[in-house]
This record gives C-alpha cells, structure tokens and sequence, in this order.
C-alpha cells in the first residue's frame, strides 16, 4: 500500500517518523509530501523518503476570502488575505497536479483545516485519515471524514454512535524502536526565514507562536481568583474560548466570543439567574470582556478550578469546546452554540443561533449510567490512548490498525 503524509508543524516531526517506520515495517511504501525546507531536511538526514510537488501546470483559482482554509490562517496568524490567497492557490495547484498523476491509497493529514491537501484529496477523490488531540488527556482522535465535528461518528444518532466501532485492521505486533529526532528553534527559524515557501508568514508564525508561550507562561504565574460561589446563588458556567481557534472561526457561526456574548447573554439573563464567564487559559488575542460584566449578575474569572464551576452550574453554555466533554462526564448539561463532536450525548441541548432561545424545560434529566457509558464510548473505543508529543509503541501500532483497515466498512450499512 502506497500511503502519504501531508506537510504538518515540526512539532508533529516525532509522532509521524514513528508512524512512518511503522507503516514501513508492515510493508507499506510511505512517503512524506513536499515538507518545508526544515522538515525536508531532517526527514533525509534521517533516512526517510520525500517527495516534492512540481511546478503546477495550471492556476486555478480555488480560494477566496471566503474560504475556510483563507479565513482560518488570516486570522490565526494575522496575514493578509490576499497574500494567504495567492500562496494557497499556488500550492493548490501544485498538489493537484501531483495527486492527480501521482497514486495512493491513504493520504494522513493533522487536523486537516490548515491543508490544501485536504481539499485536493476531497477533489480526486483520495481517502484520508485524520489525526488531532483528543478531548481527554492522553487521548488522540482518528477518522477517515475529519476531526471534531466533521468526525463520521459526530454525523449520527445517539444510538448509532453507541453501536459505532472503528474498523481496525489486525496487523503483527512488529517490534520497533521508538524515534526522536533532535531539533533545534534558532536553526528551524533560520531554514525557515529562507524557504521561499514559508518565509511569507514566517515571521507571523514566530508571533503567533510567542503570543500563545505568553499567553501560557502568564496563567501559570497567575493567582487564582476569589470568589464564593455558593454565596452568588444559583448561576450558569460559561466557559469561553480562544478566539482564533477553527472551533469558532470555521464550526460555528460566530466571529469572535464578543459575538457570542453579544447575542447569547440577555438570552441567560433572563432565566434569572446568575452568568459565571471564565476566560480561556490560552487566549492569544488581545480581550476585554468588561462591559459585560457587573459582579451583580454577571462575573468574569480567569484562574478558577473548573470542576468546581461546572458542578455547582444550573447548567454549563458553550460554542463547542472539550469543556463540553468535561461537564457530560461529570454528569451535567450542557447547552451547545456550535457545531461538536458531542451533540448527541444524553445532556446536550443544541441552540440555533436564529432563535437563540434558553428554554430550562428543555434540560434533560439526570441520568448518570447514560452519560457514563456515552464517556466510556468515546474515551475507550474512538479515541486512542496516547498523545502525539511523547509517542509509544502502543499508541503507534493502535493508529496504524487504523490507517490500514478496510476504510469502507465505516460507511456500511450497520453504521449509517
């Protein structure tokens, strides 16, 4: 089986060499497709085969202003969509050209949101398979239509999605030695800096990335606030989430948590009760959030231990995060402003932006056994156990029984 890997961030360089050798080891043929400069050069010193698209033999215009993958980087790293535009459709071309005339069975691609590939693959018809952090630690999530809510699993009832198992090949445990390659920021930069293809937003990456450390270090350093949630009365949790994320730009209909705020809080107002808005951890957008809050009715925390939020919440409200996820384990309700992975678990009330209405009849009951099995589900039989930044042998082997499965048997009729 000929299978690709389509260019990821370096910080994925261990997850798929690991993933690569393995593949190889089962007797497949991998190869990685038209990496950075930096990345090139890493994957041959260190022996593996890369491929590079060739100048395109056309310019088809295929993104605009419109289009996810233009409105998702513009955004993220601050470029100039004209500019984004002109490089995507570029690169468009090339990896159609190449696709096109060159064959695979599997094209593996991170997240999917930042690729051209992705929306080459979809063109010709290619299969992919799709990798990103699962919703638990230590977890990873697969699929053959996406992540998050373009997940197949996320498209079905509650009852197909309980019956849904992955298919999954029954490959020899091969042994195989678990590899890292050492890298080097001030020389990544540097490559980067000069590679024609990246130096465009390389600088906007180096930002973008610096902005997001900060944004760590300074909620690590941060005290944690004071406030007596029982003495507030009853009140709804918030959560918010990081501005530039896919989730909001791209899986709802929202263009920022201001938006969302805007609309969302007169709606909860009126239930009567209390609005607790915690921030997110890692937002790296300039935000003020204080015009909408009055420490009478609404309050804003920013270090808070969110368990304690989400068990003392009438009910929790949010676009689409993992916080979801956090608050059906727990065995509470939450109400869903976007399109998730979990809008089919057993407390989870979805809230058309059109009407926007918060109807407390519409909350389930309370059905602890259900939310646990949903979690169970989701956590033991979708999700893999393990995580890209510190791959094992385990983890490894899971995922490539995955890759090389008969991909159709996940659109038979028992899973429909």
């Amino acid at each position: 089986m000929r299978i690709a890997i389509a260019p990821f961030a370096s910080t994925f360089v261990d997850f798929f060499i690991n993933i690569a050798e393995y593949l190889r080891l089962q007797g497949n043929e991998v190869y990685f497709i038209n990496p950075d400069r930096y990345i090139n050069h890493l994957l041959c010193k260190n022996g593996f085969q890369t491929l590079t698209y060739p100048p395109a033999s056309g310019s088809t215009p295929y993104y605009n202003e419109k289009s996810s993958l233009i409105r998702y980087c513009s955004r993220l790293y601050g470029i100039s969509p004209n500019k984004l535009i002109e490089q995507k459709n570029k690169l468009y071309n090339q990896a159609n050209d190449f696709f096109g005339k060159t064959k695979f069975d599997r094209v593996l691609i991170w997240n999917g949101e930042n690729n051209a590939e992705t929306d080459v693959c979809k063109q010709l018809n290619i299969p992919c398979f799709f990798f990103e952090n699962g919703y638990f630690p230590n977890t990873l999530q697969t699929n053959l239509n996406g992540v998050n809510c373009h997940a197949n699993y996320a498209q079905m009832s509650l009852g197909s999605f309980m019956r849904y198992k992955f298919p999954t090949a029954q490959l020899p445990n091969i042994p195989m030695q678990i590899k890292s390659i050492k890298q080097s920021t001030l020389y990544r930069y540097l490559f980067r800096i000069m590679d024609p293809s990246f130096s465009y937003m390389a600088i906007n990456i180096i930002k973008s990335n610096y902005r997001r450390a900060k944004a760590e270090r300074k909620f690590k350093q941060a005290q944690p606030d004071k406030l007596d949630i029982d003495a507030i009365g009853k009140f709804i949790f918030f959560p918010l989430q990081v501005n530039s994320d896919t989730q909001i730009i791209l899986n709802s209909p929202y263009a920022s948590m201001y938006e969302v705020l805007e609309l969302i809080l007169p709606k909860l107002l009126k239930t009567g009760y209390k609005i607790i808005i915690k921030e997110h951890p890692f937002e790296t957008e300039p935000v003020d959030y204080s015009k909408f809050i009055d420490n009478k009715k609404t309050f804003l925390l920013k270090k808070f231990p969110i368990e304690q939020l989400i068990d003392k919440a009438e009910f929790t409200i949010n676009v689409n995060s993992s916080v979801g996820l956090q608050v059906i384990a727990r065995n509470g309700t939450i109400f869903t402003l976007g399109n998730c992975l979990y809008h089919h678990a057993p407390r989870a009330v979805a809230i058309n932006k059109e009407t926007s209405e918060i109807k407390l009849s519409e909350i389930p009951k309370a059905n602890t056994a259900d939310s646990e099995n949903y979690i169970k589900h989701l956590q033991e039989d979708l999700f893999i156990t393990g995580s890209w930044r510190n791959p094992t042998k385990e983890s490894i082997h899971a995922i490539c029984c995955r890759i090389l499965a008969d991909l159709q048997s996940a659109s038979g009729p028992e899973n429909q």
